[in-house]
């Protein structure tokens, strides 16, 4: 009878071996499954980030392109204003002058027909205080 124990125990051991490869089998598949999940998951993550990344830039060369914008519009409107300042400089020179020539006339003027003259005006004066020449000469 030690034989057919013996046969029973390797059997046992055989049965137990059995469903340990089995187990090991369905194990090596659950493993397979998750890896083939997670490759899944991991491509579709590294998609994801590739089209965030070329997002990120399109904005990127958005907001350079708006800087780029800003700066040009901020120099043209310089470069206006310092036109209009020299406008205004010249104009302001000019209307200067034009009151000198109009003083001197009715000085002169006052001068011929016994009219009081105008007095001199701060604005009037300025060019000369500049060191500017201003040419006095009036045609009656």
């Amino acid at each position: 009878m030690t034989t057919h124990s013996d046969e029973l125990m390797v059997t046992d051991e055989i049965h137990e071996l059995t469903d340990q490869i089995s187990q090991s089998s369905h194990r090596t598949q659950e493993v397979e499954k998750l890896s083939k999940r997670f490759e899944s998951e991991k491509d579709e993550l590294q998609v994801t980030l590739e089209e965030a990344e070329a997002a990120l830039e399109q904005e990127e060369a958005k907001v350079e392109r708006a800087m780029a914008d800003v700066t040009a519009a901020k120099d043209e409107m310089e470069r206006r204003l310092a036109e209009k300042d020299e406008e205004f400089e010249s104009l302001r020179s000019a209307v200067c002058y034009l009151f000198l020539y109009i003083f001197a006339f009715f000085f002169i003027f006052g001068k011929h027909k016994k009219c009081i003259p105008i007095p001199l005006n701060v604005a009037i004066v300025q060019p000369l205080r500049d060191n500017q020449s201003a040419d006095l000469s009036v045609a009656i």
